[in-house]
């Protein structure tokens, strides 16, 4: 069974290395045809979409989409259903420092990164990213194609809709329900529902008039 990585830039590099890690070997690449400038990208074959598609057999790969949050998921999303509908089985990244509680049910085509830790009858949806070091709380269910950063604390029995962006150190209330489509910048603090379709920004840091030389003589 060979693995193929869709896409060629910084974040297929990263997810190539942790493939590796976990002792599976990355067979090439694929990139859509106008994004094709060379044959390899970092060391392996680098195929266009179309010669992929005529010339690899659907039982004998392996993909992982390495697209991350563009168009809010919306991209990554695409190409998924694209080569499901070709018959293409996917492959999920789970590092095998996460903390994985009982009676949690993972979709498919998962990115989680080490240090994450998901508590009992927690739920993952399919095409979804974890980035390094989260909390999903009990209960909880994280709905697809959604990227979540790092540190961010989502506390049980709380829902994060399909498609939604959570930036680095959001902490999220229990027992609430984030609409689909949602994004949240670094830092934001979520207290109640939100609505589909939703954007939050944090706060920008206040710039204190004294020079830090002068505060701390």
């Amino acid at each position: 069974m060979k693995l193929i990585l869709f896409g060629n830039s910084e974040l297929a590099k990263i997810i190539s290395i942790y493939f590796e890690q976990s002792g599976k070997i990355v067979d090439g690449y694929i990139v859509d045809e106008k994004f094709k400038k060379k044959d390899f990208f970092n060391g392996k074959p680098l195929y266009d979409t179309n010669y992929f598609l005529d010339n690899f057999n659907n039982e004998n790969v392996e993909l992982f989409i390495c697209i991350g949050d563009l168009k809010i998921n919306k991209l990554r999303e695409e190409k998924y259903n694209f080569f499901k509908s070709k018959g293409f089985k996917f492959v999920s990244l789970i590092h095998k420092n996460v903390n994985i509680g009982n009676n949690v049910k993972l979709g498919e085509h998962l990115l989680i990164l080490e240090g994450n830790n998901i508590q009992h009858n927690a739920q993952i949806g399919d095409n979804s990213f974890l980035w390094s070091s989260n909390h999903i709380g009990h209960s909880s269910t994280i709905g697809k194609n959604v990227f979540i950063s790092s540190h961010v604390t989502i506390s049980g029995c709380t829902l994060i809709g399909n498609n939604s962006f959570i930036g680095v150190g959001s902490t999220f209330a229990n027992n609430i329900k984030i609409g689909k489509f949602n994004y949240f910048s670094n830092g934001c603090n979520i207290t109640t529902n939100t609505e589909d379709y939703q954007i939050y920004k944090s706060s920008k840091p206040i710039l204190s008039k004294v020079k830090s030389n002068e505060f701390f003589k």
